[in-house]
């Protein structure tokens, strides 16, 4: 099989595919095991699967680490990473600006995995090609991904695609029942102190540390909807209350969990479909409290 840059003929953003022999099939990714598919033509497609502990998934954004010195039982690195296979491939596409497939496998980590299989994405371009040492103290190659997209931006700030990442949930917020707002505590003065966190010097340093960019204000809205109703909401109810879809405000919470999430202790986490904040643990790390 030749391959093939852009979108395959007849394959749309979201669709579902059983295995990579399905994948292969389709003319999205050749390898029947490599996270990559490129060569020194350029990059092609890539896989999230989880196999690094180094990647960053945040929707239209993605941290990717390259190929190679990795132990598949562990995932952790053993080897450095070097400019070949794929990961040559990769730095093509971002030096000549080739488009790459970005497919999602049910291993990989965080809420925008599928649950089975694997999902096609959609293209992105590579914005950064670099190498740097990682966490297991091992040079690894590193690559910035950001989704080919339209101009318009939605209500978190984010830029979104013309396809939704989910196609059977294309339109969440409609599907929400009408009285979310009268059927939930609002926020009150008991929850100023989320304007505390993402004012205070320990967040600003994180913030400053973290590539991407956090609206704060949607940041504080979200924490006080969850404190002012114990901590836990659904989130459709949030999708309703902070008027963006559901798989948006995922990928905005996947993004602030980065920011707010410290040496493993989970400030905020998502559980299947529910957010849940720990409010005590944020004030202890992010305000004088």
């Amino acid at each position: 099989m030749d391959p093939f840059t852009g979108q395959p003929p007849g394959v749309e953003v979201g669709a579902a595919y059983r295995n990579r022999q399905d994948l292969r099939d389709a003319g999205l990714h050749r390898p029947l095991q490599a996270g990559i598919d490129g060569n020194s033509e350029g990059g092609y497609s890539i896989i999230l699967s989880g196999g690094y502990v180094d990647d960053v998934d945040e929707g239209d954004r993605i941290i990717y680490t390259g190929q190679g010195g990795n132990d598949p039982q562990t995932k952790r690195q053993v080897a450095d990473q070097t400019w070949k296979r794929g990961n040559l491939g990769l730095r093509v596409s971002f030096e000549r600006g080739t488009p790459v497939r970005v497919i999602r496998g049910h291993k990989a980590d965080g809420p925008l995995a599928p649950q089975s299989g694997y999902r096609y994405d959609g293209l992105f371009r590579v914005a950064r090609a670099w190498q740097e040492r990682g966490v297991d103290g091992f040079i690894i190659c590193r690559f910035e991904l950001e989704r080919l997209a339209t101009d318009t931006k939605d209500s978190i700030g984010q830029s979104t695609s013309a396809a939704p990442i989910n196609t059977a949930d294309a339109n969440p917020v409609a599907k929400a029942p009408p009285d979310v707002r009268r059927r939930l505590a609002p926020p009150g003065e008991d929850q100023l102190w989320c304007q505390a966190v993402f004012s205070s010097r320990s967040f600003e340093k994180r913030r400053a540390a973290i590539p991407g960019t956090i609206d704060r204000h949607v940041a504080e809205a979200l924490f006080g909807w969850l404190d002012a109703n114990g901590g836990e909401l659904a989130v459709l109810d949030l999708s309703v209350l902070l008027e963006t879809p559901a798989p948006r405000l995922i990928r905005f919470v996947a993004a602030l969990s980065r920011h707010v999430n410290v040496d493993g202790y989970a400030v905020l986490e998502v559980d299947g479909e529910r957010l849940r904040l720990d409010a005590a643990l944020a004030r202890r790390q992010f305000t004088d409290e």
